[in-house]
C-alpha cells in the first residue's frame, strides 16, 4: 500500500512539473505577443524592445521564442537607427539558431550598411 501512495505522489508531481514547464512557456509566448502589439500596434519602439529582453533573458524560453524575441528586437533597433545593437542582436540571433544550412560559418551583415 505504501508502494502504490509513493508511486501515485511521484506521479503527482511529474505532471505538476509539466503543468509549470507549459504554464511557462505560455506566458513567454503572451510576453512576446506583448512586444509584438507594442512594436507593431502602439509603434512603442522602446517597450517592444524592452519586452524582447524579458523573453531573451528567460532561462525557461522555448529557443524558438528566443530566436523571434532576438530578431524581432534586432529589427527594433534598426527601425530607431541603432545599427550596433541591431548587429549584435541580429547576428546573436543567426549564430545561436540558424534556421537552415548556411553556406559560411560568418553572418554577411554587408546588407546593413
Amino acid at each position: 500500500m505504501k508502494k502504490i501512495g509513493t508511486v501515485t505522489l511521484s506521479m503527482l508531481l511529474t505532471i505538476a512539473a509539466m503543468n509549470c514547464r507549459i504554464a511557462s512557456a505560455a506566458s513567454i509566448s503572451e510576453t512576446l505577443q506583448q512586444g509584438l502589439y507594442a512594436e507593431e500596434v502602439e509603434g512603442n519602439i522602446n517597450a517592444a524592445i524592452q519586452t524582447y529582453a524579458q523573453v531573451i533573458a528567460s532561462r525557461n524560453a522555448p529557443p524558438n521564442l528566443v530566436a523571434q524575441a532576438l530578431y524581432r528586437q534586432g529589427m527594433c533597433y534598426l527601425k530607431i537607427k541603432d545599427e550596433p545593437s541591431a548587429r549584435a542582436a541580429l547576428e546573436s540571433s543567426w549564430l545561436n539558431f540558424p534556421s537552415r544550412p548556411r553556406s559560411s560559418t560568418k553572418p554577411d551583415p554587408s546588407w546593413m550598411i
